[in-house]
């Protein structure tokens, strides 16, 4: 008999640098919009900086006992008045292409908005980026705006996108996905 295994959300903490360190350093930035690498040391002592306006949990393949790491969820400009914030999120590759991204981006944009009452959402993601994009469109998210040329990869300069999703989109797209 096979075991269950799910996905779980829990808030970051210093002794997840290591992890955290080599998920952004596993090689494969052409996607990320900052290329720079960063030590354990640098990705703990920025962990226990944080401020107010972000905050990072651990995605979790769990069986109920054990846990494997697989990546981390962002959520950065975090402004509670106005109810909004970015996110975003890296998965490491070795568990890339099974859909557990968009089961986790699921747990978080329900944290947000059913928990927190949040009422949009934002993330950038580069233009070269698909896979990614479709993730966010078969979520909801709309494309909202560009910075054109924002970011040099490979010899080129490429376009950040700017996508939206709204408190409202979400609860009629929720009960469609899959996974729920």
């Amino acid at each position: 008999m096979s075991k269950e295994y799910r996905l779980q959300l829990r808030p970051s903490e210093p002794t997840d640098a290591e992890n955290i360190s080599n998920l952004r350093n596993s090689g494969d930035w052409r996607f990320l919009h900052d290329a720079k690498l960063y030590s354990i040391t640098e990705t703990r002592k920025w962990l226990e900086n944080m401020g107010l306006t972000s905050r990072r949990f651990i995605i979790e393949l769990t069986d109920g006992h054990v846990c494997d790491f697989i990546g981390v969820v962002r959520i950065d400009h975090i402004d509670h008045l106005n109810r909004n914030c970015y996110v975003g999120m890296d998965i490491h590759p070795k568990f890339r292409g099974n859909g557990y991204s968009q089961v986790a981006y699921k747990l978080l944009i329900d944290y947000l908005f059913r928990d927190l009452n949040y009422n949009v959402l934002y993330l950038e993601v580069l233009e070269t980026n698909t896979r990614a994009i479709h993730v966010y469109e078969k979520l909801g998210f709309v494309k909202t705006g560009s910075f054109p040329f924002k970011v040099f990869r490979d010899g080129k300069y490429v376009n950040s996108l700017i996508y939206t999703l709204h408190n409202s989109v979400w609860s009629a797209k929720r009960n469609s996905l899959k996974g729920n």
